[in-house]
């Protein structure tokens, strides 16, 4: 139990990292392009806590049928079929966030809905949801292809030291004469 409960601890810690540092590197180019207008702009504790909320639902997600409904086709569906999903759910949380925030300043739901749909700053809101969920596409192949190799497989090949060529004659190219 303890061993399982590490493993978890390990997994979620590790999804975690990996959106903290994507979400982390989209609000920097956010925060270096609104620096040029002279605008102000705080996100990393955004980026945390969407970090945690994203973390949760990739683990989620992964032990549910959903997680499993293209496993045993070609690589590319799968992946597909989950950022496709992520996606979805992605944009649901953006439009809900949005209206939670619009609501504070409107009298009802359905003019804070309204709100929305006129003041939808399209191409900003185009531009985050395309760099989140390219994270999602990164990480969602970088699992998949995971698999395939087998357990720790990739995280090996990544960072591990490749071994040195071996300078024995025996398995040294032969040079064309």
């Amino acid at each position: 139990m303890r061993d399982k409960i590490k493993r978890e601890i390990i997994d979620v810690a590790t999804v975690t990292l990996y959106f903290a540092i994507s979400f982390g590197i989209i609000i920097l180019i956010k925060k270096l392009l609104l620096e040029e207008y002279s605008i102000q702009f705080y996100g990393l504790s955004t980026a945390l806590l969407g970090a945690l909320v994203a973390a949760k639902v990739v683990i989620l997600m992964d032990k549910t049928p959903w997680g499993d409904r293209f496993q045993g086709q070609p690589l590319v569906r799968h992946v597909a079929y989950r950022s496709l999903v992520y996606g979805l759910m992605l944009l649901f949380v953006m439009a809900a966030e949005k209206v939670y925030h619009l609501y504070h300043k409107a009298s009802s739901l359905s003019e804070a809905v309204g709100t929305l749909f006129q003041q939808a700053h399209l191409a900003h809101f185009l531009g985050t949801f395309l760099c989140v969920w390219l994270t999602f596409v990164v990480y969602s192949a970088w699992e998949e292809i995971g698999n395939c190799m087998g357990e720790g497989e990739l995280h090996r090949v990544f960072f591990s030291r490749k071994p040195a060529p071996d300078p024995s004659p025996e398995t040294a190219p032969q040079s064309e004469k």
